[in-house]
């Protein structure tokens, strides 16, 4: 992805962050560039959740790529990181893996877009489970029928899940959301 955002947008976008990482909330690197670092050096420096966004450019300077390699520079490698709307290939997911453990990767709507996304199901079919969390990032993803993207589009992602991991949509249901919880530290 090529950053079209201003250095204007950029410092605004710090300067929020800087707020919520002071009131000890969850630090977002939404849709990440090499811009945006210094939010990966703020959330290292006090030890917060990142839920990251990058998608963009592939190849030998993959977005993908420069966002772990600042990443890993300025976090522990216990970091909590949630790989939002993940559509890596199976190679990025054991990258992420192998430098930050804790790392929980979302399966988004782009799953039932098979023929818009038709590697992302080899991708999901070899990760680990307890690894996966879903999320529909409502209402900017549609699914394939053009629906407006909505919480309820959770049910069609863990149904797909669940025949492809050959396992019930409880299972799915359950495992996700532990994952979830686990990720956030959220005491249920």
């Amino acid at each position: 992805m090529v950053s079209r955002e201003t250095k204007q947008q950029v410092e605004s976008w710090l300067s929020d962050l800087e707020v919520l990482v002071k009131e000890k909330k969850v630090c977002a690197i939404e849709k990440w560039t090499p811009n945006k670092h210094r939010s990966g050096l703020l959330a290292g420096k006090w030890k917060f959740w990142i839920a990251s966004h990058c998608r963009g450019l592939s190849g030998e300077d993959s977005t993908d790529d420069k966002c772990l390699g600042v990443m890993r520079k300025v976090m522990e490698k216990d970091h909590h990181i949630h790989r939002h709307c993940f559509l890596g290939n199976i190679d990025m997911y054991r990258k992420w893996k192998s430098y930050f453990p804790n790392c929980k990767f979302g399966i988004s709507p782009f799953l039932l877009m098979e023929e818009k996304y038709p590697d992302i199901r080899s991708t999901v079919c070899n990760m680990d489970i307890n690894d996966i969390i879903i999320e529909t990032d409502a209402p900017y993803l549609s699914n394939k029928g053009g629906r407006t993207g909505c919480p309820s589009m959770t049910y069609d992602i863990a149904q797909q899940l669940a025949n492809l991991f050959n396992v019930s949509l409880m299972e799915v249901a359950s495992v996700t959301t532990s994952n979830a919880l686990k990720l956030y530290n959220i005491k249920h």
